[in-house]
């Protein structure tokens, strides 16, 4: 088994190249489905419909966005209850947070679905939620020590650049 140790920059390098493909991913599905709904003229569902999707939409939203913090609450206390190696933990850390995103990243991208199906601009409301969520949950330093209630010793190698914090496991 391969792995490849990374720094504290390159950790957070990581993190955020991620996060912010995301975030970009999110924003161009919305400029394409905002671009299809106002140049073509696609035929929209009834009313009656409209309001049952709408509704249903909502649900997955709220579904999505608690799920998302559901998930990575019990990951983040497992992960903590665990006295494990800092290389270890920042590992778990990062695939439960990947996985958080997506959470939310789903619920926008299922609104934006639904605007193409019913062309309400109540949905762009609903994928706005999601982005703000994913804006302020920006990996940082402070969140990452915060969450993984990190020792003194441990907070001094996630500031120190150089330092190695998390491996990841290559596939050859």
């Amino acid at each position: 088994m391969n792995t490849s140790k990374l720094t504290s920059s390159d950790y957070f390098k990581g993190l955020s190249i991620v996060y912010y493909s995301l975030i970009l991913g999110v924003l161009i599905f919305l400029l394409i489905a905002l671009f299809i709904n106002y140049t073509k003229n696609i035929s929209k569902i009834d009313a009656v419909f409209s309001n049952a999707i709408t509704i249903a939409f909502f649900v997955f939203l709220i579904v999505g966005l608690a799920g998302s913090h559901l998930f990575f609450s019990g990951k983040l206390k497992k992960i903590n209850s665990l006295n494990k190696d800092l290389l270890i933990k920042t590992a778990e850390y990062r695939s439960s947070l990947i996985v958080r995103y997506a959470f939310i990243e789903g619920s926008a991208f299922f609104s934006i679905i639904g605007f193409l199906l019913t062309g309400s601009n109540t949905f762009i409301v609903f994928v706005g939620i999601p982005i703000i969520i994913l804006l302020a949950l920006r990996p940082s330093k402070e969140r990452l020590i915060n969450d993984l209630q990190l020792a003194a010793t441990e907070k001094g190698k996630i500031y120190d650049p150089n330092a190695i914090i998390s491996e990841i496991l290559l596939r050859v």
